[in-house]
């Protein structure tokens, strides 16, 4: 403390009163410096030759300093048994590393760990809904139609597809066929030819026509089918749920039988839909946002044209590159 006070009035001396701009920084740095290795210092003296008892037995531990070996400890305490605290070894360079070592490093781990587990509280968390105490009739009225009759009966569809499982991406496209009789029809082409081919009713029933190496029949049922009736299969009878935070309307549908209930969410006014999920055991599982909406040549009403699924295994990117209504598709030439 004397050589720093030495140096501050010589440097008052030399320089005058010193302003914000002209402050040494190098001074600031050294008192960290000063008061971290000080408080590191105590904590060492402190736990060197901890001693606790332990209920479970009345085991006595102890953990000796470790000067030969070139380590130090540090305690850490274990929730719920506030009786027993664990003596872990930590290396030299966290009490004479630098003040980078120090500060940063420590800040460093906290943040991460921090962000993990914020991260992994929030993965199956759902959406919180708000009651709507209003109950606007023609939002929710809007929002039902909208749902409802987002596609034509019939149609047919191109898409494009880039799923994700961990690191790995795979492009893939598809043929998509919805017509009454035949329900929605889905077949998933690589360079290899044909690898998946499902059809799902309008009561989300699923049948896997095309079994290959390349796509078990599991993958198709659990995941080409789900994606096919969440985004492309219109509810049968949503139900008002009330109001996200921000506004945004949410219609949801009943459990079916396997417990599942979706979550539709609209605009405000209740005129577009812009994303789902899926919750089972009050745990959201499924995540799917409608990125952008265009028309088509030949159907001049605005369709939702790209997804972005986040599902708990995969991810997928998928848009719609052609759509179009076949005149062997319609009602009248097929009646």
């Amino acid at each position: 403390m004397n050589s720093l006070q030495n140096s501050q009035a010589s440097a008052e001396t030399s320089l005058g009163k010193p302003s914000l701009s002209s402050c040494n920084y190098s001074v600031v740095f050294r008192v960290f410096h000063i008061a971290i290795r000080e408080s590191l210092l105590s904590l060492r003296k402190l736990f060197k030759s901890t001693r606790t008892r332990s209920r479970h037995g009345g085991t006595t531990l102890s953990h000796p300093m470790g000067e030969g070996q070139g380590e130090g400890v540090f305690p850490f305490s274990i929730p719920n048994r506030p009786c027993l605290i664990l003596v872990a070894p930590m290396p030299r360079w966290v009490f004479r590393g630098s003040i980078l070592t120090k500060i940063l490093v420590p800040l460093a781990l906290i943040a991460t760990a921090s962000t993990t587990g914020c991260a992994a509280h929030r993965r199956g968390q759902p959406l919180t809904v708000l009651m709507d105490a209003a109950q606007d009739r023609q939002a929710v009225s809007r929002a039902q139609l909208a749902i409802t009759s987002l596609f034509p009966a019939c149609y047919r569809a191109t898409q494009r597809a880039i799923v994700t499982v961990g690191r790995k991406q795979f492009a893939c496209d598809g043929a998509l066929t919805v017509s009454p009789l035949d329900g929605y029809h889905l077949a998933v082409v690589s360079s290899l030819g044909v690898v998946a081919d499902v059809r799902v009713n309008s009561d989300g029933a699923c049948a896997v026509l095309k079994v290959t190496p390349l796509f078990r029949e599991s993958w198709s049922r659990q995941f080409l089918a789900r994606d096919l009736r969440w985004l492309f299969v219109p509810p049968a009878h949503p139900e008002p749920a009330g109001r996200l935070a921000d506004g945004r309307l949410v219609l949801q549908t009943r459990a079916g039988s396997d417990g599942v209930t979706a979550r539709y969410i609209f605009t405000p006014g209740g005129e577009r839909w812009q994303e789902l999920e899926l919750v089972k055991n009050r745990r959201s599982f499924y995540r799917a946002f409608v990125r952008r909406y265009r028309t088509f040549a030949g159907y001049p009403v605005e369709v939702p044209c790209e997804f972005e699924v986040n599902a708990a295994s995969y991810r997928v990117e998928l848009r719609l590159a052609e759509f179009f209504i076949p005149p062997a598709l319609q009602p009248e030439a097929r009646s």
